[in-house]
């Protein structure tokens, strides 16, 4: 068997490995076999403790170029929605009402008096 990398570099290699994905560990394995001439697959296999058919499903994978650059792995806009935005009848409780007057600016106020009001003598005659 071959050895192209000295230990210190296979040791990097190992830590590198253990820190990846299950799909970017098929990728780095097949991208390290293409690397090296004959014998780099049995190489790779023993050094990263890989499966062969992982090791051959990485190497398709990379030359389908199914995998682009622009895939990520969760798309925006997932998870719960929320309550204020999928309201569709006319049942809603206190909470969903307190949140769209706070979205739109409603605030609780109290009446204030701006002009006193004189006080006359024959106020109490009445009582």
């Amino acid at each position: 068997m071959i050895r192209p990398y000295d230990d210190k570099v296979e040791d990097q290699m190992i830590m590198f490995y253990d820190s990846l994905s299950e799909k970017d560990k098929r990728r780095y394995a097949a991208i390290e076999v293409l690397k090296l001439p004959y014998g780099g697959r049995s190489y790779i296999h023993t050094i990263l403790n890989c499966s062969y058919p992982a090791i051959d499903s990485g190497i398709s994978e990379h030359k389908c170029d199914e995998l682009s650059d622009s895939e990520v792995a969760r798309t925006s806009g997932g998870g719960r929605k929320s309550s204020i935005e999928s309201i569709v009848g006319i049942d809603i409780s206190k909470p969903i009402v307190k949140k769209l007057f706070k979205r739109h600016g409603y605030v609780k106020r109290k009446a204030l008096k701006s002009i006193k009001l004189g006080s006359t003598e024959n106020r109490n005659k009445q009582f």
